[in-house]
């Protein structure tokens, strides 16, 4: 109990410290959802049941793995942006490492001084390397923790930045139903700079819970998951639910929707996992 409460403090005091900052975030390709699955269920991952992708959105899951794993995401980012994300996981006796690499790169941008015709092209590319930790301690609560070094360069102007991810995930069961509830703060750290402007981390709170079901052991399984976010530098709240079905313990449709203050955002996929191989896909 007393470990939860430090960790609820700490959260507490890093958000005090970040909404006391103003101005726009910038380095938004970190906020691309990376595995299907998640995606379909509204992006909400932050407290799913612990998969390779779910420790994207809070690294805590990564303490409950047994078994390395890898995982590959290539999505179309926009008109012309190619993003793509990959990640190792590594498990010792006491703690799991995961090593993960995200880029996107948008290439054709034009370069314009004048109406008229173009004056040439160039690509912008964004870059990041991260380690995540987790102790693979048998207890009900897990702790984790990612450190990132991200690089953003728009035609001749670069800049990078560290931030880190903060997570906690609580698990529990009772009697056939499987809770998880989860918190995590992600991407606070330092600032970037392109020539005399600041730009900052697109910093998030995010706080769910998770419910999933057998209806027919072996037959349907189903997901019902909430999650509230909060990004800060951008003042803007965000609600997301998603509901999952599972069939014949091989094949997944999944559907989610955002709220905004905007008009929402509905999500769908579906995917397929065997014994050591998933393909996820979102619309």
């Amino acid at each position: 109990m007393m470990n939860s409460l430090k960790i609820i403090l700490l959260l507490t005091l890093i958000w005090l410290q970040i909404s006391s900052g103003g101005g726009k975030s910038g380095f938004n390709f970190l906020s691309i959802g990376v595995d299907a699955k998640v995606v379909s269920l509204a992006d909400a991952g932050v407290a799913l049941p612990p998969e390779l992708g779910t420790i994207y959105y809070n690294p805590a899951g990564l303490g409950t793995f047994k078994r390395s794993s890898v995982l590959i995401t290539y999505r179309n980012w926009m008109v012309d942006g190619k993003f793509l994300y990959t990640s190792v996981l590594i498990p010792t006796k006491f703690l799991n490492f995961a090593l993960s690499l995200t880029s996107l790169s948008v290439s054709d941008i034009e370069i314009r001084e004048r109406p008229g015709e173009a004056e040439g092209k160039f690509t912008s590319r964004d870059f990041g390397i991260s380690l995540s930790a987790s102790p693979n301690l048998g207890t009900k609560l897990k702790v984790g923790m990612t450190a990132k070094y991200i690089l953003e360069k728009i035609f001749v102007d670069e800049t990078n930045l560290v931030s880190f991810d903060l997570g906690v995930l609580y698990s529990f069961k009772l009697s056939q139903f499987n809770f998880q509830a989860g918190a995590s703060l992600k991407d606070f750290g330092s600032k970037g700079k392109f020539r005399t402007e600041s730009i900052n981390p697109p910093t998030t709170l995010s706080i769910g819970a998770s419910i999933s079901y057998s209806i027919a052991p072996g037959s349907i399984d189903i997901l019902l998951n909430i999650e509230a976010k909060r990004k800060f530098y951008d003042s803007l709240n965000l609600l997301s639910v998603g509901i999952g079905f599972k069939f014949l313990s091989n094949f997944n449709l999944n559907f989610g929707y955002i709220f905004a203050h905007n008009p929402g955002n509905l999500r769908f996929g579906g995917g397929i996992e065997l014994s050591k191989f998933s393909v996820h896909y979102d619309i």
